[in-house]
């Protein structure tokens, strides 16, 4: 699925319409909003940190004069069971899990239900207005992590290597305290630096720097 339309929902209700216009086909497969994010842009573990926060504060939000709400939050490998967030009154979260026979065939990640006579019902209003809100906050993150990325790239600097592992890169530029995950990094580096490599911004990339990184690792560098 194209995930443009994410940049397009800044624009107005069009890029709402178009989001809900595919919203229903991905979840088809009961993949949440924040995974399909996830799996169409690199997502910092801050930046992932934030929507997971933003999102529990939309739903204690939405809690107002209901006495609960519940959020699918994700569907189990053997597709019968949900894993389910249950916001409380006073805004507590408790995590649960329901067997999909007690649930509407029309439940989805995403859905957001009220209990009725001890039944699961659908609050369809309230999970297209959660939809669309999330979908908006979530793009503002991406957007933030992406601007902040922009400030610490900067040509011709060296970057030291705080973590180095295949799933997340942890740099701070020389001169700075400010450590950062670097999402935009060359795959084949990924697998063969770790701490302590010295790294060079060149040409919109990073580049190791052998002579700078041998000093570092025989002690000659101070960073």
């Amino acid at each position: 699925m194209n995930l443009g339309f994410f940049r397009n929902v800044e624009k107005g209700l069009g890029g709402v319409k178009g989001f809900l216009d595919e919203i229903s086909t991905y979840l088809e497969d009961d993949i949440s909003i924040m995974d399909e994010i996830k799996q169409e842009n690199k997502v910092s573990l801050s930046s992932s940190i934030e929507m997971k926060k933003k999102r529990n504060e939309l739903l204690v939000e939405y809690l107002k004069n209901q006495e609960e709400i519940y959020y699918v939050l994700s569907k189990g490998n053997n597709k019968n069971r949900y894993s389910i967030l249950k916001i409380k009154p006073k805004g507590q979260i408790e995590k649960m899990q329901v067997n999909g026979e007690n649930l509407s065939k029309d439940v989805k990640v995403d859905t957001i239900m009220r209990l009725n006579n001890k039944k699961f019902i659908i609050d369809e209003k309230l999970t297209q207005n959660f939809k669309e809100k999330f979908t908006k906050e979530a793009n503002k993150i991406l957007n933030k992590q992406n601007k902040m990325l922009e400030i610490y790239r900067q040509e011709g600097e060296f970057y030291y290597v705080v973590d180095g592992n295949p799933s997340r890169i942890f740099l701070t530029k020389f001169n700075s305290s400010k450590v950062f995950e670097e999402v935009d990094f060359p795959n084949k580096l990924r697998n063969e630096i770790s701490e302590g490599f010295i790294l060079k911004y060149e040409n919109g990339t990073y580049k190791v720097d052998e002579e700078m990184t041998e000093k570092n690792f025989e002690g000659k560098l101070k960073i």
